[in-house]
């Protein structure tokens, strides 16, 4: 935490690591995110990241906290929460069942039990939540143009389960929408920016939204029975607050046994702030390769929508396969 009385930000939980073949006890491991200092304008910090690590036995029935620290009253959107993992080493098993609200990266990845920085992360199996505890988990999107973009990919030599109540996050994630009347939003559908018209809905699975502007709407791109892409950013209204919102993420879970989706995978758009006139984002990309797929869960990748100005313009829709 800052000092008292200052407007500085918070430092973010930092990192806890246990390598062992057994691991038992009732303590406690901590990685919170700072709180806020006085101000109320300051902002509070990102719980940070612990994984547990064991070869023969997983027996601690301690508690783990990564949580957000507390923000300001201007500090929207707030912290996330930080990531917890227990993964079972000899087998290669991933159990993602405490904690949650933290999120993965493309910089990020994990292959043959080591980090890696390509955005793949490899285990024999992989489960999100359980019977009785669900997780919540942000996926992050990352590009450098136009047509150099790329979500996260989970792979399973085994069986990939999402349970009832948890979820793969990956909203807004994709392109920026533009900051700027004069830029269309990023990404190849962004959506057109015209000043004193409001601006155009990103495009992707379909044509984004018109605004009062009636033209240059995002675009579709992309493959229908491959989706891979990031969701294209809305157009904006002017240079200052009325700026586009981002399009949905990507995120492919590839299982050379069964998938099992009984929770959430949303890679939705986002809507511009209220009381904008910017265009919202698309939908993103989810894609699932697997030798059996069941569950009665749900696949969302909506492209956002308008916000409370009539000027304003949705997202165009989403690919999912």
């Amino acid at each position: 935490i800052p000092s008292w009385a200052t407007a500085g930000g918070s430092g973010s939980g930092g990192a806890i690591l246990i390598n062992a073949s057994t691991i038992k006890g009732n303590g406690k491991l901590e990685a919170n995110g700072g709180n806020k200092g006085s101000y109320s304008t300051a902002g509070g910090a990102a719980g940070g990241r612990i994984a547990l690590r064991y070869r023969v036995s997983n027996q601690y029935v301690g508690v783990f906290e990564v949580g957000a620290g507390v923000s300001g009253t201007s500090g929207t959107p707030g912290p996330m929460n930080g990531t917890v993992a227990i993964v079972d080493a000899a087998n290669n098993d991933l159990y993602l069942l405490v904690g949650g609200g933290g999120a993965i990266a493309p910089d990020d990845g994990y292959h043959n039990g080591a980090p890696t920085t390509d955005g793949i992360f490899s285990f024999h199996n992989i489960n999100i939540g359980n019977a009785t505890s669900t997780y919540a988990l942000h996926v992050k999107g990352y590009y450098t143009n136009d047509n150099d973009d790329r979500g996260v990919i989970l792979n399973a030599s085994g069986n990939i389960t999402i349970y009832a109540g948890s979820s793969l996050n990956v909203n807004g994630t994709g392109f920026n929408g533009s900051i700027s009347s004069s830029a269309k939003g990023d990404g190849p559908g962004g959506g057109g920016s015209t000043a004193s018209k409001g601006g155009t809905g990103g495009g992707y699975g379909g044509t984004g939204g018109l605004s009062d502007a009636t033209n240059n709407p995002g675009r579709p791109y992309g493959s229908m029975f491959y989706p891979i892409r990031l969701g294209s950013g809305g157009g904006a209204y002017d240079s200052s607050i009325q700026t586009g919102s981002a399009g949905g993420g990507a995120v492919q879970l590839n299982a050379l046994d069964t998938l099992e989706m009984n929770g959430t995978i949303n890679a939705s758009g986002i809507i511009p702030l209220y009381g904008t006139a910017g265009g919202s984002g698309s939908g993103g990309s989810i894609l699932i390769n697997a030798s059996t797929v069941k569950g009665n869960g749900l696949l969302e990748a909506m492209g956002g929508k308008k916000n409370s100005y009539t000027s304003a313009s949705g997202g165009g829709g989403r690919r999912i396969a």
